[in-house]
């Protein structure tokens, strides 16, 4: 999932200068932006449903959000594109010349789409998926080989601003793989899990003693639990045809709304940011999102108050 904010006037700056978006730094939310998109099923089979739930962060409203689904052509070895991590930047989504939209658009906050059945049989998304030079028989088959790896984006109009995110979902027959359970994390020794179980962002402290108080520039070390047992193994096509093998990894991102971190995104055995409370009182976001390399998302979101 890749994402970017634009404001107008941030945005005529940008196209006279070539400019980045103007963050403090990546793990501060300090305009409206989308964190993640969590897919219900990662990995779905034509004619199956997909639900999506954005995570977003930033905003003081709900505002409004406009969903495409598309197919669009990747600068990948097939089977790859869940796991480029913003590789092939910049990435325009459903915006991406060549794009081929297989949905209507919807303006629900958590849409549900329907992929259609016959999507390995479609010309035009054949063409997309696999490139116009190649045979339609042999994208055909390589299709239902390998899948295709379809894009929802999403514009999110808050606060005056838009923030635009994509999530890729692959429709392959035959697999299946899960999100990574709700992640857990300890901080100054009391623990946050995910309430009921559940796979999307809210997270509370299992004690009951309500949100974590620090001070004003305390330095608190997170520890997320990292029993990764979770892990699947998964099968693709690789650019010569040839099925590979290999197990999902564990991607963490930290964020918060104030403060400063040491780092942004973990790789095992660096799990362990520090934050660093911000230097002013009130209320303070902060959330952990897990990615395993195969399309699958969860979060976990939860509050400190800065005394």
């Amino acid at each position: 999932m890749n994402s970017y904010f634009s404001a107008p006037l941030i945005l005529c700056a940008c196209i006279a200068s070539g400019c980045a978006p103007p963050f403090a730094s990546p793990a501060v939310v300090v305009y409206p932006r989308v964190l993640a998109v969590i897919a219900t099923q990662p990995t779905v089979a034509p004619g199956a449903t997909v639900a999506l739930e954005p995570i977003v962060g930033g905003a003081t409203s709900e505002g409004t959000f406009r969903w495409t689904l598309c197919v669009r052509p990747e600068q990948a070895s097939t089977g790859l594109p869940l796991s480029s991590f913003g590789a092939f930047e910049p990435e325009l989504g459903c915006d991406s010349a060549g794009a081929v939209a297989i949905a209507a658009a919807q303006t629900d906050r958590a849409p549900r789409f329907t992929i259609p059945s016959d999507l390995f049989d479609d010309e035009r998304v054949l063409r997309a998926a696999f490139g116009a030079d190649l045979r339609v028989e042999t994208a055909r088959s390589l299709a239902r080989r390998a899948g295709i790896s379809v894009v929802a984006s999403v514009a999110w109009s808050v606060d005056g601003a838009i923030a635009t995110a994509f999530k890729r979902v692959l429709v392959r027959e035959g697999e299946r793989n899960t999100n990574p359970p709700p992640p857990s994390v300890r901080m100054k020794d009391r623990e946050l899990r995910a309430v009921a179980s559940r796979a999307d962002e809210r997270c509370e402290f299992t004690d009951g003693n309500g949100p974590l108080r620090v001070t004003q520039g305390e330095r608190v070390f997170l520890q997320p639990d990292t029993n990764d047992a979770w892990l699947e193994e998964f099968t693709f096509v690789d650019a010569s045809g040839n099925d590979v093998t290999v197990s999902e990894g564990v991607f963490r991102n930290w964020f918060s709304t104030a403060g400063s971190w040491d780092f942004g995104r973990a790789r095992a055995p660096d799990t362990n940011p520090t934050w660093v409370a911000p230097k002013r009182a009130g209320d303070v976001s902060l959330w952990l999102i897990v990615r395993d390399g195969h399309g699958g998302t969860s979060a976990c979101r939860w509050s400190a108050v800065v005394e």
